[in-house]
């Protein structure tokens, strides 16, 4: 099973971040799984 993970800080670039992952779960039609990277559990 093919996800994209994305991990978030709420730095500037969160939103970029969100972007690409919504862009990439869409062209792989895959699920986003976002969190920080000290919390992220899959």
């Amino acid at each position: 099973m093919t996800n994209v993970i994305a991990c978030i800080d709420g730095s500037n670039v969160t939103s970029a971040v969100c972007d690409a992952s919504g862009w990439a779960a869409f062209q792989l039609n895959a699920p986003v799984i976002l969190g920080d990277a000290a919390n992220l559990l899959i």
